[in-house]
């Protein structure tokens, strides 16, 4: 991931720096990082207005 998607994902609330980081290297919990990549991806499906638009699991399956 790049800090950029990171800092955004955490702007919009889909994550939160670990507790005691410094705020100008804020850490992040592995998971909490995989957490928001599907939040992120289900909230781009939502908006995305095209019924073709399917999910990752659909495509692995």
């Amino acid at each position: 991931m790049s800090p950029s998607t990171i800092s955004t994902w955490r702007t919009r609330g889909y994550m939160d720096p670990v507790e005691g980081s410094p705020p100008r290297r804020p850490i992040y919990r592995r998971a909490d990082v995989v957490q928001a990549e599907k939040a992120a991806y289900q909230a781009a499906l939502r908006t995305s207005g095209s019924a073709k638009r399917t999910s990752r699991a659909a495509l692995a399956g």
